[in-house]
C-alpha cells in the first residue's frame, strides 16, 4: 500500500511523499507538492490541506493492510473519513479491503462503523462498484455478500419513505404555545401523512445527496457522518465551501456566502467544533477576513464569471462588495465566537461586534438578508449577554417592519414570518403570532402534488441552461426546510 517503493523514474518522489502521509510529515509533504510533479493532481485532486490528505491515505493505507485497530482509532476521532475518496480514482477504505486481502471481518467492521458499501470507484470509464473491487481482488465469495448487503440497504431505503412515521418535534403539541391565529382558526391545516411520504420520495429520489443526508439525519436518525460526508464534498482545499452550495452562486472556489450555509448546517446538527472540517472551515474565515474593513467579502470576484443568478452580478457594483455591510458579516461573527474565537483576535472580535451595533443602531429599516445574518448571529451560543441584548433590542425595533404579513406579497420574493420565527419559542414572536399561523396554513396549502415546494424566483433570461439544475437545488433545500418548520410547529400529521 503507501509503503510501496515506485518507480522514481515514472513517479519521482512518491515514494517519499506516501511515506510522510503515513508518518503525519507535513513538512516533507508539503515540499514534495511544491515540486509540482505530473502525478501529484491525481495524487490530490481536491487540493485537500496537507493534514486532511495524511488523514484520507491512513484510512486507504489500514483498510488495505487490514489493521482493524488503528482504523477504528482513527474513524473514532475523525468518522467523517470512512467513505471520503482518495486519489482521482476515488478510492475508499471499503474497497481497498475489498481489493486486496478481501477479509470478511475488516469489512462487517467498516460498515458497523458506517462505511457505504454503495460507492463507486476507479477512472472515468473504468468505474466499478465495491463488490466489483471484490471479484477483480479474487474474492468472489465476498463479493457475492457485498451483493446482498447492498441489495437490502436499498430495499431498507425503499421502505423508509413507504413507510415513515414522522419523528416529533423536540417540544410536544402540550408544550408548543398557543398562538392566537390557532384559536381564530379552530380548523388550522396539518400537513397529512401521505403529503409528508410524497416530499420524502422527492427528496430520496431527486434532492442532493446533502439534502437527503440531512433528511435521514432529522427525521429517520441515520448517523451525523452521512451528513458530514455530504457536506464535506462542497468543501475546498481552503477550507471554505462552494461548489453551487448556494444554488444561485456556481462558482467552485470558496465564498463566505457558501461557507457561511456550511456552518448553519454544522450548527443546525450540533457538529462538535473538534470536527476537521469545522476547524479548516474556520481557518478560512480567520484568512478571509478582511481587517481593514472588518468585513467578509461574500463572493469573490471570480464569481461573476460563472453561472449565477442576476442579483450575484458584479459589473458596476464593485464598491458595494467591498464594504462593510451585515450580511454576511454579521452571521459569521457568531460562528466565529461558537466554533473558534481564538482563530481571530479577540480585539478583533471586539471591532465587529462594535460595528454590527453601531450598523444596527443607524438604521430605520433592515434588508431581509441583513436581518437574517443578524439573527443568526443572536443564536450564538458565546454571544455576550450585554451585546445579545442591545442586538435584540435593534432587531425588534426593526423586524416587524421587514416582514410581510399576509400571503400576497408570498407569492413572490418577501420576508415571510417564519423565515424570522423558526419555532414557537422565538423572543420575536410577539406581535406576529396571527401572521405565523396563517403563514403556517399557508406552506402547507403550497406544497405541490409531488410534495415540493418550489423557489418563487427565477434568473430570467440569465443562464436559461444552468437555471433548472440550480431550481432543482432550491426544491430540495426548500422541501426539506420547510418540513423541519412544519415538524417544529407540530403541524405534520403522524402516519400511526
Amino acid at each position: 500500500m503507501l509503503e510501496n517503493e515506485y518507480d522514481e523514474a515514472k513517479w519521482p518522489d512518491l515514494t517519499c511523499f506516501r511515506k510522510a502521509c503515513l508518518a503525519s510529515d507535513f513538512t516533507t509533504m508539503r515540499s514534495v507538492s511544491e515540486k509540482k510533479h505530473s502525478w501529484y493532481k491525481n495524487e490530490n485532486p481536491d487540493n485537500l490541506p496537507m493534514d486532511v490528505l495524511a488523514t484520507v491515505a491512513k484510512a486507504q493505507h489500514y483498510a488495505g493492510k487490514n489493521e482493524k485497530e488503528a482504523l477504528s482509532r482513527l474513524v473514532e476521532s475523525e468518522p467523517w473519513v470512512l467513505n471520503h475518496p482518495w486519489t482521482a480514482q476515488r478510492w475508499l477504505p471499503i474497497s481497498q479491503a475489498a481489493a486486496s486481502h478481501g477479509d470478511k471481518e475488516m469489512i462487517e467492521l467498516m460498515l458497523e462503523l458506517g462505511a457505504d458499501p454503495c460507492g463507486v470507484v476507479g477512472s472515468i470509464g473504468e468505474e466499478g462498484s465495491i463488490p466489483d473491487m471484490a471479484r477483480w481482488g479474487g474474492h468472489e465469495d465476498l463479493a457475492e455478500w457485498l451483493d446482498g448487503v447492498i441489495a437490502a440497504k436499498q430495499t431498507e431505503n425503499k421502505a423508509r419513505v413507504g413507510q415513515r412515521r414522522v419523528v416529533a418535534p423536540p417540544k410536544r403539541t402540550s408544550q408548543v404555545p398557543c398562538l392566537p391565529g390557532d384559536v381564530l382558526q379552530k380548523d388550522r391545516k396539518f400537513l397529512s401523512a401521505d403529503a409528508f411520504k410524497r416530499s420524502a420520495l422527492f427528496l430520496k429520489s431527486k434532492a442532493r445527496p446533502l439534502e437527503i443526508s440531512r433528511f435521514e439525519r432529522i427525521f429517520e436518525g441515520s448517523p451525523i457522518v452521512d451528513v458530514l460526508i455530504e457536506l464535506k464534498k462542497f468543501q475546498n482545499g481552503d477550507g471554505g465551501f462552494g461548489h453551487a452550495l448556494e444554488p444561485d452562486v456556481r462558482v467552485s472556489e470558496s465564498s463566505a456566502l457558501c461557507t457561511s450555509i456550511a456552518f448553519q448546517i454544522i450548527r443546525f446538527h450540533d457538529v462538535p467544533a473538534s470536527e476537521s472540517l469545522v476547524l479548516q472551515g474556520l481557518r478560512y474565515f480567520a484568512i478571509t477576513l478582511d481587517r481593514s474593513t472588518l468585513h467578509w467579502r461574500i463572493i469573490p470576484e471570480t464569481a461573476g464569471i460563472t453561472p449565477h443568478a442576476p442579483w450575484w452580478n458584479q459589473a458596476g457594483r464593485e464598491a458595494e462588495f467591498e464594504v462593510f455591510s451585515l450580511n454576511p458579516t454579521a452571521e459569521i461573527l457568531g460562528y466565529v465566537l461558537d466554533y473558534g474565537d481564538s482563530v481571530v483576535d479577540k480585539g478583533v472580535i471586539s471591532q465587529i461586534m462594535d460595528c454590527v451595533i453601531e450598523k444596527l443602531k443607524s438604521l430605520k429599516a433592515i434588508e431581509m438578508h441583513d436581518l437574517l445574518c443578524c439573527l443568526r448571529l443572536l443564536e450564538a451560543k458565546n454571544l455576550s449577554p450585554t451585546a445579545r441584548e442591545r442586538i435584540r433590542g435593534e432587531l425588534k425595533r426593526l423586524a416587524s417592519g421587514a416582514v410581510a404579513k399576509d400571503p400576497e406579497p408570498w407569492k413572490g420574493y418577501s420576508l415571510r414570518p417564519l423565515q424570522i420565527i423558526s419555532n414557537p419559542d422565538s423572543p420575536f414572536m410577539h406581535g406576529l403570532e396571527e401572521a405565523v399561523s396563517l403563514n403556517l396554513d399557508y406552506e402547507i396549502a403550497e406544497q405541490e402534488d409531488d410534495g415540493t415546494w418550489s423557489p418563487t424566483w427565477s434568473w430570467g433570461d440569465q443562464y436559461p441552461e444552468v437555471w433548472p439544475e440550480a431550481k432543482s437545488e432550491w426544491t430540495g433545500i426548500l422541501t426539506l426546510d420547510k418540513l423541519v418548520t412544519l415538524m417544529r410547529f407540530n403541524r405534520i400529521e403522524s402516519s400511526v
